[in-house]
């Protein structure tokens, strides 16, 4: 296991008769655990708040695997590698799962800059062959946290929690995520959209913690750039939800898509999505842009 700080205060007092310091530098210490792979409670102090500016997105990863943990030096390996992507700010954890198998392990990072996190676990995603029947179970996933600062309001965090969760949105969220609603990413049956979050370890957006709010619902990155859409699907949410749209609709989202060039890799990837919504548009690439703003195909737009 990985860590960085600068001071003792890092290693969580369980550990410290399992831990030996292996070499230290600048203000980073490599920390190999010598005995089992860390605890779930241990890894709290990875996390905390985010020392970024509160009016700028933080967030943190969490990679499951399977059939990892038999190769302690491969752990180490995948450990010290993110973290080094990650700049001497990065912090990671291997830790065990109950819902993984006896071999299966979830790498947590620490608060980074998001386009920085989703970088990081795709380069060593690719550079350790990890996009492997063995490694990527469908009992995997990965849970990406975002600092609670980048939210205005509890009714903000809950309209991200209703569009996440309702069944109109639901192909846009497949689309991405590979997964929707199982036993560890439960989503709501609420139509009406609610103004205050409704707590539960297990639902699809998970508003339990405190430095944070927990998005469930994505599978294993299988495919090469699956990163960068899930961080790009959640931020994209947030900022829509944040001005509270009149219309809630994936079109209403797919607009708003468009009038935002920050999120042009999702809209590029969400277009297969958005043409179903539309039948009469036959033109794909660039002039999806136009057909998502077009008046006429958003005319029919509900709450």
């Amino acid at each position: 296991v990985v860590d960085e700080g600068g001071t003792s205060s890092f290693i969580h007092q369980s550990l410290v008769d399992d831990i030996e310091v292996m070499h230290r530098w600048d203000a980073t210490y490599s920390l190999e655990v010598i005995n089992s792979l860390m605890s779930r409670s241990a890894t709290r102090s990875l996390r905390g708040q985010p020392d970024r500016d509160p009016a700028l997105p933080s967030i943190g990863v969490e990679l499951e695997l399977s059939r990892i943990t038999s190769d302690a030096g491969f752990v180490r390996t995948i450990t010290d590698d993110l973290r080094s992507s990650l700049g001497w700010r990065g912090s990671v954890a291997a830790v065990s799962d109950g819902s993984l198998d006896t071999y299966g392990a979830e790498f947590v990072t620490g608060w980074g800059d998001p386009e920085l996190v989703a970088e990081s676990i795709e380069s060593i995603i690719s550079r350790h062959n990890l996009r492997t029947d063995k490694h990527m179970t469908s009992a995997c996933g990965v849970h990406i946290h975002l600092s609670r600062s980048f939210f205005q309001s509890r009714e903000h965090i809950a309209a991200v929690q209703w569009v996440f969760e309702r069944a109109l949105f639901r192909p846009v969220v497949e689309f991405v995520a590979h997964r929707y609603n199982n036993r560890y990413c439960q989503a709501a049956k609420t139509v009406r959209r609610h103004t205050t979050p409704h707590s539960g370890k297990y639902r699809a957006v998970n508003c339990d913690h405190a430095p944070s709010i927990e998005f469930r619902m994505f599978g294993c990155p299988q495919n090469e750039g699956d990163m960068f859409h899930y961080k790009d699907l959640v931020l994209s949410v947030v900022e829509w939800a944040r001005s509270m749209p009149r219309v809630w609709t994936p079109r209403a989202f797919g607009r708003w898509l468009a009038t935002n060039g920050e999120y042009a890799r999702l809209l590029r990837h969400l277009e297969p999505v958005f043409l179903k919504f539309e039948p009469r548009v036959e033109t794909v690439g660039e002039a999806i842009s136009e057909a998502v703003v077009s008046p006429a195909v958003f005319a029919n737009d509900e709450n």
